[in-house]
């Protein structure tokens, strides 16, 4: 996990190609491309109740995020204020999630993940009005792209109440 912590810094500290962080080559990029789409069900490690490996994959999926410009496919940024609003840094979690707003590309998967992602965090606020807001926010962004089915866009719950 401090691997990935450390490249995340590096890439934030705009240090990524003088440390050769990202793919090198057309095999190493199919590689990586293949390992992003792999992470995009990373959510499973919250319902196997491992936020560790959670963690570390939303990190994973930061860092291939950047090394091949795929913010348009997948959001991990929403996964990562997920993850904190979980924590002590809750307050930091809603803040971060109103910063990370702006870089959300319209109209794309993205921004399907990130509301969904927002619902789920409103829900654990009990603002049901903004998770309501948000949840309908990914299925209206859900039923105007082709493919796949809306019920993708909403919010699985964080927790088997049983």
């Amino acid at each position: 996990m401090g691997r990935q912590l450390a490249e995340l810094l590096a890439r934030r500290a705009g240090l990524a190609k003088l440390l050769r962080l990202d793919p090198r080559g057309p095999e190493e990029k199919a590689l990586a491309e293949e390992l992003l789409l792999g992470l995009s069900v990373h959510e499973v490690y919250l319902w196997l109740g491992r936020p560790d490996l959670l963690l570390l994959s939303t990190l994973l999926g930061l860092n291939l995020e950047d090394a091949l410009d795929a913010r348009r496919r997948t959001y991990f940024p929403g996964s990562l204020a997920f993850i904190l609003s979980y924590t002590p840094l809750r307050a930091v979690s809603r803040r971060y999630v109103e910063h990370i707003a702006r870089s959300v590309p319209p109209g794309t998967q993205a921004e399907i993940n990130y509301q969904r992602n927002r619902a789920v965090l409103w829900l654990n606020e009990g603002d049901w009005h903004e998770a309501a807001a948000a949840a309908g926010r990914a299925v209206g962004v859900r039923a105007r792209r082709p493919r796949r089915h809306v019920a993708h866009a909403l919010p699985a719950p964080a927790h088997d109440p049983r």
